[in-house]
Order: C-alpha cells, then sequence, then structure tokens
C-alpha cells in the first residue's frame, strides 16, 4: 500500500513539473507596440506610440500636442529659444534659470502644477530635470475633470529649452509609465 502512495505520488509530482515547466517557444509573446517618429525640423525630435495622434487644441503655446481620447493620455512639447530670453534680457539663460521661471509662473497662475518628485536627469547628452506633479481636477477628455499624474521634462537644449509633459488619469499612471519613460529617452535636439 505504502509503494502505491509512492508511486502515486511521484506520478503526480511528475504531473504537476510537467506542466509548470515551460519551454520558451510555447509562450506567448505579447506583439510589440506600434511606435511613430515625430520631428520637428531643425528642432526636435522623439517617438511615440501609434495609438497617440496629433491635436492642436491642448496647448496654444505647444509646438506638438498629441491625445489618445481613448486611453485618456496627453502630451506635449513646449519650446523656447534662447532667443526669447534675449530679447527679455536674460543673455545668459540656464537650466536653472529656466527652471526658476517655470515653476514662478507656474505658483503664480497654477499651484497644482508643482512638482510631487524632482530629480535631475540626461536626455541623450542633454541635461534636464525630470518632475512627477499630481494636478488638481486636470481636464482630461470632453470637459470631465479626473486626478492625474504627469511626468514632466524640462530640457537645455544648444539652441533653447524644451518643456516634454505628458500625463494621463492617476489611476492609469502605473500601466503607461514605462510608455512615457520611452517617450522621453528617444527625445532628441535636432
Amino acid at each position: 500500500m505504502k509503494t502505491l502512495f509512492k508511486c502515486t505520488g511521484l506520478l503526480l509530482l511528475a504531473g504537476l513539473l510537467s506542466c509548470t515547466s515551460h519551454d520558451k517557444k510555447s509562450l506567448p509573446v505579447m506583439p510589440e507596440l506600434p511606435w511613430k517618429t515625430y520631428i520637428e525640423q531643425g528642432s526636435f525630435g522623439f517617438q511615440y506610440p501609434a495609438y497617440l495622434s496629433e491635436h492642436n487644441s491642448l496647448s496654444p503655446s505647444a509646438a506638438v500636442s498629441l491625445q489618445s481620447r481613448e486611453k485618456a493620455i496627453f502630451m506635449c512639447v513646449v519650446r523656447e529659444t534662447r532667443d526669447t530670453f534675449r530679447k527679455l534680457g536674460y543673455d545668459t539663460m540656464n537650466l536653472s534659470g529656466y527652471m526658476d521661471l517655470v515653476k514662478l509662473s507656474r505658483e503664480n497662475k497654477e499651484s497644482w502644477y508643482l512638482p510631487i518628485r524632482e530629480r535631475n536627469a540626461k536626455v541623450n547628452g542633454l541635461h534636464a530635470v525630470e518632475m512627477y506633479c499630481e494636478p488638481e481636477n486636470a481636464i482630461l477628455t470632453n470637459g470631465v475633470s479626473d486626478s492625474c499624474s504627469m511626468k514632466l521634462l524640462i530640457i537645455e537644449g544648444r539652441k533653447g529649452f524644451f518643456q516634454v509633459c505628458i500625463w494621463c488619469r492617476k489611476s492609469d499612471y502605473d500601466l503607461y509609465t514605462g510608455e512615457f519613460d520611452r517617450i522621453i529617452r528617444s527625445f532628441k535636439e535636432i
């Protein structure tokens, strides 16, 4: 009787092991998400998921705006040249000075825009500051307000400064943060 239980136990164990051991060839592979490339000649370029499409009403100061209404993901890139600052009397604007101006303008207009986390970064050799914000009552789709999470990257380029802003519903942020990071890592000044 003990031999029968041992044999049955060994067969059961072998069966379980055969079910749990995976051959890499048999596992389903998720298809790579299709990506597109945006290039603003003589200025900048980046890659973005194909589910985003150009939309010109997100920000009047944006060089490009992208969105997916279905996923409630939005992105814009604001470009400001060094000539703009020279005309305003800032002959030697650097990233630190630009950050001060960005924060000051946000404090005066929309205090919800201030960063929760901030860190220095490099994007394809360019100095940058990456911020994570949680704006209150940001308009997402069809005029509906919802809590959102935003990644804002301020980049100092050779010709000026760039603000790359990507946001979505706060509840979806963890789902898309890898894609947001890939967009940011792909940003290049041309």
